[in-house]
């Protein structure tokens, strides 16, 4: 009897991992940018930055990195 309901308990936490491994896969790609962009600024001014960015030099970075984009297709 134990063993029935462990086995459900177990289906309903795989089902519960395969709906949220999308959003997850989403935040790490949104956390995945933010260090490419933290070692962007850090090449182009030699400061590091470790957890705060000053978002001014963020949204620069991104604008021209689109204008880049489409420049080039």
């Amino acid at each position: 009897m134990f063993e029935c309901q462990l086995d459900l308990v177990n289906k309903e936490i795989s089902v519960m991992n395969k709906i949220y491994e999308g959003e997850i896969g989403l935040i790490e790609g949104k956390l995945n940018l933010i260090n490419k962009i933290n070692k962007e600024i850090k090449l182009f001014d030699g400061k590091h930055y470790s957890e705060q960015v000053d978002l001014s030099q963020v949204k620069g970075k991104l604008y021209l990195t689109q204008k880049n984009q489409v420049d080039l297709s």
